[in-house]
C-alpha cells in the first residue's frame, strides 16, 4: 500500500511562492480545499507562509520585465 505524504500541498505552496513571490486564493483553495482541511491545519499553513514572507493575494498581474507588481485591484488577504 502506497504512503501519502500529506506535506506535499504545503511544499507545493512554498515553491509556488517562492517563484512567485505570492499564492493566490486559487492556488491555495486548488491545493488545500477549504471544505476538507481542518482550520488548524490551514492556519499552520498560512503561518509557514507568513514566516518566508509569501503573501496571499487574490489574483497575480502579469509580471511586466519579469517583475511581480500587484495592480491597484488586487488586494493581499494574507497577511494584512
Amino acid at each position: 500500500m502506497a504512503t501519502v505524504d500529506h506535506r506535499f500541498p504545503v511544499l507545493r505552496l512554498l515553491d509556488i511562492g517562492k517563484r512567485q513571490g505570492s499564492v493566490t486564493i486559487e492556488e491555495f483553495d486548488r491545493l488545500l480545499p477549504i471544505d476538507s482541511t481542518h482550520t488548524r491545519d490551514a492556519d499552520e499553513v498560512l503561518d509557514t507562509l507568513r514566516s518566508r514572507g509569501i503573501s496571499i493575494v487574490l489574483a497575480r498581474s502579469p509580471a511586466a520585465n519579469r517583475d511581480f507588481n500587484l495592480l491597484n485591484d488586487e488586494r493581499i488577504i494574507y497577511p494584512r
